[in-house]
């Protein structure tokens, strides 16, 4: 199936999202493991729709590493901004 450059990008931008809210859902000790399964989803997805063209399939594995960064990182950056400064 052929899918645009347009709808690609907004995919991966919902599913970034998605991760991201769904993650700040879950309890502190469970985050880390949502993300890696569903980045794990989207590298097997991705796996799948670019197996005839190898080079768009290693772009679309490191992006998926590149994504879990990423929402690792805004999880523990609204984590740290949702405390108070001084504890107070």
């Amino acid at each position: 199936m052929e899918v645009d450059q347009e709808t690609q990008q907004r995919r991966t931008l919902n599913l970034v999202k998605t991760v991201l809210k769904r993650a700040l859902a879950l309890p502190f000790d469970d985050r880390e493991t949502f993300i890696k399964i569903e980045m794990q989803s989207f590298r097997n997805t991705a796996t799948d729709l670019y197996q005839a063209n190898p080079e768009a399939k290693a772009a679309a594995l490191d992006l998926a590493d590149k994504m879990h960064e990423c929402i690792s990182a805004m999880v523990k950056m609204l984590e740290l901004s949702d405390k108070k400064v001084g504890g107070i």
